[in-house]
């Protein structure tokens, strides 16, 4: 298990191995005329690497350092926030294309286009994550 300290306004990254639902669509269509996603054609569950980041962004109401004091209730707030990124090369090799691509959707599905006409490939969603030795 990677482990890491979450800095004040400082993002940290970390790799980590997602456990994700992958599928091809069945496309009717052509690029003149644009393409429709009839159904879903293959379906999979594959180990995905992707980027982490931790960002970890501290409220202190009345503080006068937001880094080193609490307000005077003693109360302290912080807000994480937690994002997930697979790039384009890891993309192209779960779906066995050689293109650019054009990606759409949030950090947890992922809905995949050829970028040249819009054809859709496919989409990736994390459903998991692998264990680590601490699990």
């Amino acid at each position: 298990m990677t482990k890491f300290a979450i800095l004040n306004n400082v993002p940290v990254k970390c790799r980590a191995i997602a456990v994700c639902e992958c599928c091809t669509y069945d496309v009717w269509g052509n690029a003149r005329d644009g393409y429709e996603v009839n159904d879903i054609g293959r379906k999979w569950t594959e180990e995905v690497p992707v980027t982490v980041t931790v960002s970890n962004f501290p409220r202190h109401p009345g503080a006068k350092d937001r880094y080193r004091e609490f307000p005077e209730s003693g109360s302290f707030e912080a807000r994480v926030v937690v994002s997930f990124e697979i790039d384009d090369q890891t993309i192209r090799k779960v779906f066995g294309v050689n293109c650019r691509l054009e990606v759409e959707g949030d950090d947890l599905a992922y809905y995949v286009n050829r970028e040249r006409d819009l054809y859709p490939i496919g989409e990736i969603r994390i459903i998991g994550w692998k264990g680590g030795d601490d699990d």
